[in-house]
């Protein structure tokens, strides 16, 4: 378990984490036992649990808040909660703060894992998605800043979130640090996540976090769509639409963009997915894109959130636009740095 708490200082708040026990194995962001989520044949698949938070933390007010470097040009990051009232030279990067695990072993492996994303002591790399930690709930200034350095100076800042009390928040760097042609440039977003689905059911969320101006908009659907002889695209799989028209940096909207009841939070509530088929689109795209996630299974109750990154407009393989699967659930209480989340496939 992780937690962030405001730090008393003369007329100022700092923010100090902390961690009970913390091991990463492989330095990579797919952890657990048993999520509920799989998806073949990729061998990162995630296929483990994500424990909820100790009882025994419920005593004071808590909110849970977590970072995902879906930035493919940005460095190793830290981030960095400066609480209303605060100044940044007075901040801790959270972290830089995270302890060394019981057995004098880093935090986390500071190892390249390459795609899959990996972490150093004190910040995490393109893409993962940190576990929650646990904060005290107000309003905070967040800022991204290189791993390793302090507070006083960021890569970009957040100038607000309200983190309120009992709610899972996921704060993004999206977009490039260097944009290429017309991608996106780097910013913070925030979302308030589900951390449960409605009985017998899935809550499932697209976020598009792809820079890449081709797809500035995007549908998620049941099935794929191939490009046919003519050009255009036709069917392979009938295509369905989930989720249609999701802009860069949102989530899939509650009103009028999807084939269901859409939550504030951005996740529709669906039938359990079985070796199911996913794709991505652009939206109206003269050509398909198809992204696709083949053998998909979300067990019921799990909430997840798809996520469309990279995409870098520079031609090149390893700047494909992916799809990530991550399993959205209170693992706060985990001993691992990262969430459950893999990349499933590529374009």
């Amino acid at each position: 378990m992780r937690t962030c708490v405001p730090v008393a200082a003369i007329a100022l708040a700092a923010v100090a984490c902390t961690v009970n026990s913390t091991t990463n194995n492989n330095g990579s962001p797919v952890t657990g036992d048993d999520g509920g989520i799989t998806a073949t044949p990729d061998s990162g698949t995630p296929d483990g649990a994500l424990a909820a938070a100790d009882a025994d933390d419920g005593a004071a007010p808590q909110a849970f808040v977590r970072l995902a470097h879906w930035s493919p040009d940005a460095p190793a990051v830290d981030v960095c909660f400066n609480p209303a009232g605060g100044t940044w030279s007075a901040q801790s990067p959270a972290l830089g703060q995270v302890a060394v695990a019981p057995d004098g072993g880093a935090a986390a492996d500071a190892g390249d894992a390459g795609d899959d994303g990996a972490a150093s002591a004190t910040g995490v790399t393109f893409p993962s998605v940190t576990s929650y930690l646990i904060i005290a709930p107000g309003t905070y200034g967040v800022r991204l800043v290189a791993a390793g350095g302090d507070c006083s100076t960021g890569l970009v800042d957040l100038p607000s979130v309200v983190l309120r009390e009992n709610t899972y928040t996921t704060v993004a760097a999206l977009g490039e640090v260097t944009p290429v042609g017309t991608d996106q440039a780097l910013k913070l977003g925030s979302f308030t996540d589900d951390v449960t689905a409605p009985a017998a059911q899935i809550a499932l969320r697209f976020v598009n976090a792809s820079p890449n101006a081709s797809l500035a908009q995007a549908d998620l659907g049941t099935g794929s769509l191939v490009v046919g002889n003519g050009g255009s695209p036709s069917l392979a799989l009938p295509f369905s639409a989930l989720f249609t028209g999701v802009a860069f940096g949102a989530a899939g909207a509650p009103a009028g963009t999807d084939a269901g009841a859409v939550d504030a939070n951005g996740y529709l509530a669906e039938a359990a997915l079985a070796g199911s088929t996913l794709s991505v689109h652009a939206t109206n795209g003269a050509q398909d894109t198809t992204i696709a996630l083949n053998d998909v299974t979300i067990n019921g109750g799990s909430a997840a959130t798809i996520a469309l990154i990279n995409g870098v407009s520079n031609g090149s393989a390893a700047s494909a636009a992916k799809l990530l699967l991550c399993a959205d659930a209170d693992d706060s209480s985990s001993t691992s740095l990262f969430a459950q989340c893999s990349i499933v496939s590529t374009d």
